[in-house]
């Protein structure tokens, strides 16, 4: 229950932040080509914090959102600007291509995790001491 949540959590987060740059940069020509790439910058968090497939479905629910409310037509699944939809498949494969190159468990070598997993036992630390000494 509580990896689906956290999986809920990834994917608000990057649908948000799509619904956020789609109300604030949709005005300008040159900012909308901009969005997906700072979102992509959110999926990467995501991906890292919440795991895989918050990433994934994240990243999908952010590419609906810009079709749906960024680019023109507005309301539509259909771009029809050709450089628009270049820069939606990019955002898309960018998004797989981090999805697939992170880590398995949500958390593991990330920048994220502040403290070590495991603590080393008293034996173990003997033994390095032990090792450290001996040269």
């Amino acid at each position: 229950m509580r990896t689906v949540l956290n999986s809920c959590l990834g994917i608000s987060a990057c649908a948000g932040v799509a619904v956020l740059l789609s109300m604030f940069l949709g005005d300008s020509t040159d900012a909308r080509l901009v969005a997906p790439s700072i979102c992509l910058q959110v999926v990467i968090a995501a991906t890292l914090y919440w795991g895989r497939m918050a990433g994934l479905i994240g990243a999908v629910a952010a590419t609906v959102i810009f079709e749906l409310l960024l680019f023109t037509p507005l309301g539509r699944f259909a771009v029809s600007d050709p450089t628009e939809r270049a820069v939606l498949i990019s955002f898309q494969l960018a998004a797989i291509g981090v999805v697939l190159m992170s880590p398995r468990s949500p958390g593991s070598g990330s920048l994220l995790r502040t403290r070590p997993r495991h603590k080393p036992s008293g034996a173990f630390v003997r033994e390095l001491i032990r090792q450290r000494d001996s040269r």
